[in-house]
């Protein structure tokens, strides 16, 4: 079976669903400047870029992603 690919890179001008959390990236430590380790905080929503929604999502009765089996996704 030929698997396609259709991931999107995420960075900051990728679109988020309206009202839902931005992409960004802060660097909190920096070895370039002195630290022992670079350091980066991400923020994110689970919906942004390529990403598949759980029953859960739109039913709140039925099941959530970890009970998805992954064969329905390939």
């Amino acid at each position: 079976m030929k698997i396609y690919d259709v991931t999107r890179t995420i960075n900051p001008n990728l679109a988020a669903w309206p009202g839902d959390t931005p992409f960004s990236a802060k660097i909190i430590l920096d070895m370039d400047e002195g630290t022992a380790v670079n350091l980066t905080t991400l923020t994110l929503s689970s919906h942004l870029g390529t990403h598949v929604d759980a029953p859960y999502h739109f039913v709140n009765d039925d099941i959530t992603m970890e009970k998805v089996p992954l064969e329905t996704y390939v």
